[in-house]
């Protein structure tokens, strides 16, 4: 099921729970101003305001040798009334939070994997994506297995440089 969930400043993004990933985020245009948990998402589209985040094609996290096919949606808690999404790939477990940037001009993921032990890499999709540690190469983000336990990726609208 797909997830929506708007938060502040006019900043939205649909979280995918049965993929485990942010699918796309955007800016403006959600129908309900109050930041609601929606329910399987089959009308997202047309909520769409301006979309500054499309996540690639394939699941975009692998965790050394582990098989990114086995990827399984744990739940979510909220932390300061933003979900923190937990789910696994293999034995790893990782948990995903998102928050808007203070600007409003797109949003943070906070990523912690607490036990991992090998090199990360996040295939980070389209707009201007910017990530705490490591490199990107050729739009790839490369963390090691120290990196990889606490980082951020920031997703920015492209006007908003």
């Amino acid at each position: 099921a797909a997830i929506a969930v708007a938060l502040p400043h006019g900043v939205s993004y649909c979280w995918d729970a049965g993929t485990c990933h942010l699918r796309y985020a955007w800016i403006g245009g959600f129908v309900d101003p109050m930041p609601v948990w929606k329910g399987n998402g089959n009308g997202l589209a047309k909520l769409i305001g301006n979309k500054f985040y499309v996540a690639p094609k394939d699941f975009p996290i692998s965790a050394g040798n582990a098989d990114s096919h086995k990827v399984q949606f744990q739940g979510y808690r909220k932390i300061d009334g933003h979900p923190e999404f937990h789910y696994t790939i293999g034995d790893t477990n990782i948990y995903e939070r998102i928050t808007a940037l203070p600007s409003g001009m797109g949003l943070t993921r906070h990523f912690r994997i607490p036990d991992i032990n090998c090199p990360l890499n996040i295939t980070l999709g389209s707009g201007n994506a910017k990530v705490s540690k490591g490199k990107i190469n050729q739009g790839v983000a490369n963390l090691t297995s120290n990196e990889a336990k606490s980082f951020t990726i920031t997703h920015h609208h492209a006007h908003g440089k």
